[in-house]
């Protein structure tokens, strides 16, 4: 700490306080304190504060170790009749010494608080809604060996994850523009019922080698056979895509609905008959792709170049403008500038590029 602020936080204090005592009586019971100890140290203080100073300050402190004061302050007619006064001013300067090192201290030991700048995160884009009920049938169980084949209408696929059991599904796909974004998806479904099975639901088969031979299936039962969680897990999923629908870029979004759910340890199938989905979504403020300079963009190595010129010449001629463009002409940024780490990031940013330049 600084000289000067161990002088404003513990000698005038100190100093303010023994003149109080002396003079007006205040706090009699200061007057069994060995002061040459408090004040020897507010000596210290003081002198590493003021030095040029430092002959008058000692010489005050030595009067007021010793008990020893000068003329001016052994004459009691005058601090009689200056009294009320005196202890006016002497009252004031110890309540502002104290309020001082008290800012002082607080000063120096309290940290800054900085305020958090608040993000605006108010959109002016439009939300649009979509929603949907879909209606499921009570599952049908079907013996199938010492497996159970479970099916349920309205589902239009099949979960067949290698060694889990087997459980049909309904996947809803939702298209929209190029630049969309989803907000949301969210799925309500109505009260699950359970259903006790006398077989556990037949496993997934382990994919096997194609190498033109006959070989059987082979069916194992993974570790969720012996697990008393369900499978899946949720009752639904989603997931967004970049696609074509024909020439045109759309996004797709793919809503994956689990009317089923199967607890292999207790042998029980949980159901629900109806889900209802409800996507929010932000449309494209502008089209994202608005340029349509050529239908058809060939990739190729140099050396096949001439041998692709006559597809070239001739879907030209029929109306689809067709641009060839080789893979030294990509990694040289002869039409757009380079991205990518290796070469097949390379290929991937022009395979971009080309679609919002070219169309």
């Amino acid at each position: 700490m600084p000289p000067i602020y161990s002088f404003l936080v513990v000698g005038l204090p100190l100093i303010s306080l023994y003149i109080l005592a002396g003079f007006l009586d205040m706090v009699p019971a200061l007057h069994c304190i060995p002061i040459y100890k408090i004040t020897g140290y507010a000596w210290g203080v003081l002198a590493a504060t003021f030095g040029p100073m430092k002959n008058q300050l000692k010489l005050m402190m030595l009067h007021l170790s010793t008990g020893k004061v000068t003329d001016k302050f052994n004459n009691k007619k005058a601090i009689h009749l200056r009294g009320l006064k005196m202890k006016k001013i002497l009252s004031l300067l110890v309540i502002a010494s104290f309020l001082l090192s008290g800012a002082v201290l607080a000063s120096i030991n309290t940290p800054k608080t900085v305020t958090p700048a608040i993000e605006d995160t108010t959109s002016t884009a439009e939300i649009k809604t979509i929603e949907k009920t879909i209606h499921f049938s009570e599952p049908s169980v079907v013996e199938n060996g010492k497996y159970v084949i479970i099916k349920t209408d309205n589902s239009n696929n099949v979960l067949k994850n290698e060694e889990n059991p087997m459980i049909p599904y309904r996947v809803e796909t939702v298209e929209f523009p190029i630049g969309t974004k989803i907000v949301s998806v969210e799925v309500q479904h109505s009260e699950p019922k359970e259903m006790e099975l006398t077989k556990k639901i037949a496993p997934a088969p382990v994919a096997t080698a194609t190498n033109m031979q006959n070989s059987p299936a082979k069916v194992i039962e993974g570790k969720i056979y012996n697990s008393n969680e369900p499978y899946p897990q949720a009752w639904d999923e989603w997931n967004v895509g970049v696609g074509l629908d024909g020439y045109k870029h759309v996004i797709y979004l793919s809503v994956q609905l689990y009317p089923s759910q199967y607890n292999a340890g207790e042998n029980k199938l949980s159901y629900v008959t109806d889900m209802d989905v409800k996507i929010k979504y932000t449309p494209p403020s502008k089209p994202l792709l608005t340029n349509d300079v050529y239908d058809l963009l060939i990739v190729t190595p140099a050396q096949f170049s001439d041998a692709l010129q006559p597809l070239v010449d001739h879907k030209n001629s029929h109306g689809i403008s067709t641009m060839l463009v080789t893979l030294d002409e990509i990694y040289n940024g002869n039409y757009f500038a380079v991205q990518g780490r290796d070469d097949a990031e390379k290929i991937k940013y022009f395979i971009k590029d080309a679609i919002e330049e070219w169309g």
